[in-house]
């Protein structure tokens, strides 16, 4: 057995493509809720930082609008609304 092969060294099927979508966002569900203190654990703060310090560093006129594309939790979009509340 390879152990960099996963799915060898446990008893785990991919889902069937039909099952993909709702298998995903399970998955997502399981994960959203623990997703900001992992991130706290792992970079030890420093994405909190990282997060304020693009959203002070937008440079948003007033009136200008910011997307925040793939947005995940949107805390980076909801910083640059504290930072930026004139855009």
């Amino acid at each position: 057995m390879n152990p960099l092969m996963l799915s060898e060294s446990i008893d785990y099927k991919l889902p069937e493509e039909k099952e993909k979508s709702g298998y995903v966002e399970k998955k997502f569900d399981e994960i959203a809720k623990k997703y900001d203190l992992f991130n706290d654990l792992i970079t030890f703060g420093m994405h909190r930082y990282w997060k304020k310090f693009v959203a002070k560093k937008t440079g948003l006129a007033p009136g200008e609008k910011c997307l925040d594309l793939c947005t995940g939790t949107g805390d980076i979009g909801r910083a640059v609304l504290k930072f930026q509340p004139q855009a």
